[in-house]
């Protein structure tokens, strides 16, 4: 069975400053090599194999005035790596996922199948393919007090040794 997400706590080894260069007002996406690699390591794949997408690096703040997803949404990309750099940790808020439906039984209704709170610097890993995901309402009035995620995206690219080794 090929794995389709992973759950990492105490992802970065200073999620602090990387929390201050997200807060900054003029934010740009932002890529940390040492973290790229550790997400190659994790799903078992050579640097040439696992891409990241043109939007990788965002910082995305999900403020009170955010409500939740109104249903799973499925993201455009092979792999999403949302790490929470969040602070404020409210009960219930993070987020759920729904296995994908299979095509070839268009009757059987998506159902929940995990629910991952916001932790601070957790890392979640997961493949779109198989999981869509709903996130519950933001958080706080102030960006500094709401729920903060560095938001990585990756391709897979066939390599010469065929299929990758994440399984």
């Amino acid at each position: 069975m090929r794995k389709t997400f992973e759950v990492v706590d105490g992802f970065y080894a200073h999620p602090e400053t990387l929390r201050a260069r997200a807060l900054r007002e003029d934010t740009q996406p932002y890529i940390d090599p040492d973290a790229v690699a550790r997400i190659r390591q994790l799903l078992g794949m050579t640097a040439d194999r696992l891409h990241l997408r043109v939007d990788a690096g965002r910082f995305v703040i999900r403020g009170e005035n955010v409500p939740a997803d109104d249903g799973p949404k499925q993201d455009e990309a092979d792999w999403v790596a949302l790490a929470f750099l969040s602070t404020a940790e409210p009960p219930g808020s993070g987020l759920s996922f729904w296995q994908v439906p299979n095509t070839r039984q268009p009757s059987v209704s998506p159902a929940p199948t995990a629910f991952i709170p916001v932790r601070h610097n957790r890392l979640v890993l997961y493949r779109p393919a198989a999981l869509s995901r709903q996130a519950t309402a933001g958080f706080g009035r102030l960006p500094a007090e709401a729920w903060l995620h560095h938001d990585l995206r990756f391709d897979v690219r066939p390599g010469q040794e065929g299929q990758a080794r994440a399984q």
